[in-house]
């Protein structure tokens, strides 16, 4: 009946409203990343993206999308606002993000809450510092914002239709379009399949087999043409499946910056002592929790899909740097912790207290994540005073040297790379040379 609760109007504005909810959280919660401006490999992103240079030689890597949405973005805001826009954008893109999550979750989870729990604890999580807070994450956004939409699409019903194979091959050259990793999308396709029915159809197969089939043809190209970064070839070994392992343990079961770690270990030690006993009682409360152990392998094995294409870069610092590859694959873990929450509970007084500990937890995140976007305010500052430092060396120097400039404070990244572009944009170029080629007055030693 018209405007009844299911109703799909009374639906779509339950979503509206979720979404409003969530977007603006994610402005209220990452606030202070709007101020932070460019780091790093944000100077050169936006220099290839004010040329719409969508595949630059000199980068490696061909990501069109996100390059273009920031060349939009640059087109139709100012020169000293284009930063503040372009953090809006990731932003905004973990708020949409975060809404997807609560649709895909609605799927999966049995608490009449649970997929509110689901979309709060990935709105909140830690480890979505680094690629919300540092402006070249937008890769990572963008892959999840597809990947998420491919999962809605390939779980929406037992028998796909000729639209959704049509979206979801068009959803997988986005994905590829965003991120090289995106080559995952046929068997994750699958899984989540999979995860939603409890068991596999020729439609599905299909879908998955064409998916493949793009992946392997686009990976082709890039190797025809010399533009395949040989480091996204994953090549496992002991190496790197054991720091595939512990990363994806550190991010999930103790997503605290070293920070907090080093000043509360106890808190630190009660956090994963906590998460461990949560998903150890869901496994023996999956009687009760009929999607329990599907969802049980979606977020295990749906982990280390998304991981497994960058095996050999991957690695997980006590900083939380490295934590964007796990972004994706937090989107399958928050589901998964939220039912193990959430789930199954069949009495008033424990359903009561699971929600208790679920509002705790959402709490305990957001706190962390405000302490995590610290060394990101922190590198701010640093890029700043190192700039000052370069621009004041006297306009005749055409040699410099720099010692100390900040790969990194406290695993927010400053100049890893960018340094020259970043210069360029004030009006300087140097060329580095060993500080004792270069006149007294050229040599500068960074304080920051």
């Amino acid at each position: 009946m018209s405007g009844s609760p299911t109703s799909p109007r009374s639906a779509r504005l339950v979503g509206a409203g979720v979404a409003v909810l969530l977007i603006g959280g994610a402005f209220a919660l990452y606030q202070p990343a709007m101020r932070i401006g460019l780091l790093s490999d944000d100077y050169a992103l936006l220099m290839w993206a004010r040329q719409l240079e969508l595949a630059p030689r000199d980068w490696g890597q061909i990501r069109p999308l996100p390059i273009i949405a920031w060349w939009l973005l640059a087109r139709i805001t100012t020169v000293s606002g284009t930063p503040a826009a372009l953090h809006a954008l990731n932003i905004g893109l973990h708020g949409l993000n975060a809404t997807l999550v609560f649709v895909l979750a609605r799927r999966f989870l049995a608490a009449p809450w649970g997929p509110a729990g689901a979309a709060a604890l990935f709105l909140t999580m830690p480890i979505a510092v680094e690629p919300v807070a540092w402006g070249s994450g937008v890769f990572d956004l963008t892959l999840t914002t597809f990947t998420l939409l491919l999962a809605i699409i390939a779980t929406s019903r037992r028998d796909l239709r000729t639209i959704e194979y049509a979206l979801g091959l068009a959803l997988t050259v986005a994905m590829m379009g965003a991120k090289e990793t995106g080559v995952i999308a046929g068997p994750l396709v699958v899984l989540l399949y999979w995860a939603r029915w409890g068991r596999l159809s020729r439609g599905v197969l299909t879908l998955g087999g064409l998916q493949l089939l793009l992946a392997g043809s686009y990976t082709l190209a890039r190797e025809l043409t010399d533009r395949l970064d040989h480091r996204l070839v994953p090549r496992p070994d002991a190496s790197g499946i054991g720091r595939l392992l512990s990363g994806v343990l550190r991010a999930f079961f103790l997503p605290l910056h070293r920070r907090v770690v080093e000043a509360h270990p106890v808190m630190a030690m009660m956090v994963t002592l906590v998460l461990v006993a949560v998903i150890v009682a869901w496994v023996f409360r999956w009687r009760q929790i009929p999607n329990g152990r599907r969802l049980a392998v979606l977020a295990s094995v749906g982990t280390l899909l998304c991981v497994a294409p960058a095996i050999r870069l991957f690695g997980i610092t006590p900083d939380l740097q490295g934590t964007r590859y796990v972004y994706l694959a937090g989107a399958w873990w928050s589901i998964a912790l939220a039912s193990a929450l959430l789930d199954g509970w069949t009495s008033g007084s424990r359903r009561t207290a699971a929600a208790t500990i679920t509002i705790c937890t959402v709490v305990g995140a957001a706190i962390a994540t405000r302490v995590h976007l610290q060394p990101w305010t922190a590198a701010r500052v640093a890029r700043d005073k190192v700039l000052l430092q370069l621009i004041s060396l006297p306009p005749s120097c055409r040699q410099a040297s720099a010692d100390g400039v900040p790969d990194n404070v406290s695993g927010a990244y400053v100049f890893r790379n960018g340094l020259n572009e970043a210069l360029a944009t004030l009006g300087r170029s140097y060329e580095w040379v060993e500080a004792n080629r270069a006149d007294d007055a050229c040599r500068m030693t960074a304080v920051y």
